[in-house]
């Protein structure tokens, strides 16, 4: 089950091991049926918690989602922090994979390492994160807005 790095120095490399424990959960459970997969993900989504109404503005909106999505960031002494929200439960599933994994990191670890890692996790997960062709890239999508977003708070 998902779990969140708790440790005040959480780093690249836990952000890796998170991942790697993702990938072994989606894939246990694809191995069992789509169904699993899409009950895994859903529990996912059950980690984040509430999303006040006023967070939902146009800024934090990502576009190109063919759901309503939300991305709430912060930057506290250069580490990041999301909240989230999606009308679809699959896609809160995947805002929490994202979400619980990227918080407390560092905002150039965002803006620099973390890409080619979510690839290796979108490559080696044998689990279609999309459901639809508008969702072919849901998590690389969702991942470009908080790099996007990370870059303008921090002025790097």
């Amino acid at each position: 089950m998902l779990r969140q790095m708790q440790h005040p120095d959480y780093s690249i490399t836990d952000f890796q091991a998170y991942l790697e424990q993702c990938r072994d959960d989606l894939n246990a459970a694809r191995k069992k049926g789509h169904y699993f997969v899409n009950k895994l993900l859903m529990d996912y989504g059950k980690t984040l918690g509430t999303f006040p109404d006023i967070w939902k503005s146009k800024s934090n909106q990502v576009r190109g989602c063919s759901t309503n999505v939300y991305l709430n960031i912060t930057l506290v002494e250069d580490r990041v922090f999301i909240s989230g929200h999606s009308d679809a439960e699959l896609v809160k599933g995947q805002l929490a994979i994202l979400i619980n994994g990227l918080n407390r990191l560092e905002t150039n670890v965002i803006i620099n390492h973390v890409e080619g890692l979510l690839l290796d996790f979108i490559s080696n997960t044998q689990v279609r994160f999309s459901m639809t062709v508008n969702r072919t890239h849901s998590l690389g999508t969702l991942f470009k807005f908080i790099r996007s977003r990370v870059t303008e708070l921090s002025g790097k």
